[in-house]
């Protein structure tokens, strides 16, 4: 057997050995939040920003947007900036420069990290960390926080972007966010799709070999090729799959699209997504969909999402790629 399916063979039985909370019942309910996004798909191309904007004014775009929805959010981001906790390193100086949220267990600190491209995105990006640290509990991680999180902090970057079109001299660039966001979202499904793939052969047969991987790769564009090419190779460097990981960004994506349907159609159910965030480590999932209505199953202790609630979540992503403007 060749090498490179024996290291993926191993990957895959490495995953299915150590992952405890994701069962394989998680795992077809992944995929039905998954197949949402790949039965929509469009050119996955990121919009490059053209427009030079340094630290000050985006900073200050994302303070006074976060003033607009509740000002101790604002404030938050105030106070992580003058104690050091949310810093903004240039990012051609980064190796892998990615913002970031965590926890220093060590400091008894909040750490992000927005490395700083010098366009509209940084200031996006403040908004998507500091909106992760505003729920960050870190004597509490909970489950429903790992999954939900993401739904928060890209909610608020899509009000970012109304309020840009607000603003009667709104940056030129605003809108260009919200489709860069969607096509990572993709790119991750993707991704998603082919370890959901290999996880299901592996059952069946015990092995991935050449032949069952080209199977796989059948079904796949081109495109979707190279992508499966990059996302195995950072793989094969973490040495275990990451569907655990990537999940929270389809439920996130998904979430957010429906929560900004309810916004758009009623602006004061902004109160709904504070609630959210400020009550996200201790609300269950069933409480979580109920607070939205959408229904949820539950089958000896596995959930299912009923297709009456795959079809609510898909109207909304659709939409918000209408929005977006690229459906």
């Amino acid at each position: 057997m060749d090498c490179t399916f024996q290291i993926i063979t191993g990957l895959v039985a490495r995953f299915i050995n150590e992952v405890d909370e994701l069962s394989l019942e998680d795992l077809k309910l992944i995929r039905s939040l998954n197949h949402i996004i790949l039965r929509n798909k469009f050119e996955i191309r990121d919009r490059r920003y053209v427009i030079h904007r340094g630290l000050e004014e985006n900073y200050t775009y994302a303070y006074d947007f976060l003033s607009t929805i509740k000002p101790e959010y604002a404030s938050h981001l105030e106070k992580s900036r003058v104690e050091g906790t949310i810093t903004f390193p240039k990012a051609r100086k980064m190796k892998y420069p990615v913002a970031t949220s965590d926890y220093d267990y060590e400091t008894g600190r909040s750490k992000m990290v927005v490395p700083r491209f010098n366009n509209l995105e940084d200031s996006y990006a403040m908004t998507h960390e500091i909106m992760h640290d505003s729920n960050m509990n870190p004597e509490s991680l909970t489950q429903e926080r790992d999954l939900f999180t993401e739904a928060i902090s890209l909610l608020f970057e899509f009000l970012q972007e109304d309020y840009f079109a607000s603003l009667s001299k709104r940056p030129l660039d605003y809108r260009k966010n919200k489709i860069n966001d969607l096509n990572a979202i993709l790119y991750k499904a993707v991704g998603i799709e082919y370890q959901l793939d290999l996880i299901e052969k592996y059952l069946e047969n015990g092995i991935i070999t050449e032949e069952i991987f080209k199977d796989i790769m059948k079904t796949r564009t081109k495109k979707e090729a190279k992508i499966g090419d990059d996302i195995f190779t950072s793989l094969f460097e973490k040495g275990i799959l990451d569907i655990d990981m990537q999940q929270r960004y389809i439920y996130g994506i998904l979430l957010a699209t429906y929560i900004h349907d309810r916004i758009i159609e009623d602006p004061t159910k902004i109160k709904e997504a504070i609630e959210l965030n400020e009550s996200l480590n201790d609300t269950s999932i069933e409480e979580i969909f109920a607070r939205f209505n959408l229904p949820l199953e539950v089958e000896e202790k596995h959930f299912v999402i009923p297709e009456e609630t795959i079809k609510i979540l898909e109207k909304s992503y659709v939409n918000e790629l209408k929005r977006a403007g690229v459906k």
